[in-house]
């Protein structure tokens, strides 16, 4: 039912993936929560880039350490 010999993460690619898919999400985020979501405070309706890439990063690193 589960494989042993399951792939892991190519070196440092994941970290490539999160940075190339944090930046279409922050473009999207700063023109779309402003319009949906405008209760949100001012520091969560327009952050920057690298808090969002950040963000990304932190959640690909420990994904990365938790599920190998």
């Amino acid at each position: 039912m589960f494989c042993r010999n399951r792939q892991r993460h190519h070196g440092p690619l994941y970290l490539l993936w999160a940075v190339l898919l944090s930046v279409p999400f922050y473009f999207l985020w700063r023109h779309l929560a402003p319009v949906y979501l405008p209760n949100l405070p001012p520091a969560l309706l327009r952050p920057p880039l690298l808090d969002c890439t950040g963000a990304f990063l932190t959640v690909a690193i420990v994904r990365s350490l938790l599920f190998g």
